[in-house]
């Protein structure tokens, strides 16, 4: 599924994992969960810094600055940054509050709302995979992000308005984990032929991952007012509108390209 599609499966196995865990972490305080991440991240800053090239590389600072003020003033790094963010701010408000709303049916203990949390989250990983596959497999990137976003809001909304019992709607969120995991592998893909310039992939990708991180401040705050004010119909319908307005970047604003990215991504 090639080494991107790999790599992005990071956050839906991360998090399914820290839920896994974390109950018998917290038996011994939660300072015991916050030292095993502390020595977590320390074990692997220690493996990138002995990993990472020791050669030093010239740089002309004009050129870089040029480079970053044409890539980030450039429409295709813009909406791949405004993609992401719609992308992660739809997953973590859905996701983040996803525990909380279990426990008012599904899940009537926090342990078990954790588990099954855990298990949607954990489905998008195997969604980050399909989408590799599909892009390895000679898929356009930008139509897997178009069509990933138009299926995830249609779930989405059916998750909001359709009268279903606490398990067939669980059943829809995972599903929508799966289809929503094509979005980073897609992106990833996507990079390289957007950037202006190809000195200009890193910063497009660094770009992309601000939008991450704008969508990670954003989504849970968002999504808990949603759901304050309307339980699942409006946290659902929040999640909808969303992924429609990424289809829609998706379709109509990212530029098309004539470049196959399949070796790129592989």
């Amino acid at each position: 599924a090639g080494p991107l599609a790999a790599w992005s499966t990071f956050m839906p196995a991360g998090m399914a994992l820290i839920l896994f865990v974390s109950p018998f972490l917290l038996l011994y305080g939660w300072r015991a969960l916050w030292w095993t991440g502390s020595a977590a991240a320390l074990v692997v800053a220690g493996a990138v810094a002995w990993r990472s090239p020791r050669e030093a590389v010239a740089r002309d600072k004009a050129g870089t600055a040029a480079l970053l003020r044409q890539t980030v003033l450039a429409r295709g790094p813009i909406c791949l940054l405004l993609l992401f963010m719609l992308y992660a701010g739809a997953w973590f408000a859905l996701f983040g509050l996803l525990p909380v709303v279990l426990q008012d049916g599904l899940a009537p203990t926090p342990s078990r709302a954790n588990a099954l949390t855990a298990f949607a989250i954990g489905a998008g990983a195997v969604g980050n995979l399909l989408g590799g596959a599909l892009v390895a497999h000679g898929v356009r990137p930008s139509s897997a992000l178009a069509w990933a976003f138009g299926a995830s809001a249609l779930l989405a909304l059916v998750v909001a308005a359709a009268p279903l019992g606490p398990a067939w709607r669980f059943g829809l969120v995972v599903i929508f984990a799966v289809v929503a995991g094509i979005v980073p592998p897609a992106l990833f893909a996507e990079a390289p032929s957007q950037a202006p310039h190809p000195a200009a992939v890193g910063v497009t990708l660094g770009m992309m991952m601000q939008g991450n991180n704008l969508g990670l401040v954003a989504g849970p705050v968002v999504g808990a007012a949603l759901s304050v004010a309307g339980g699942w119909p409006a946290l659902g319908a929040g999640v909808a509108a969303a992924a429609c307005v990424a289809a829609g970047l998706a379709c109509w604003l990212l530029p098309r390209t004539k470049s196959n990215l399949k070796s790129r991504f592989e």
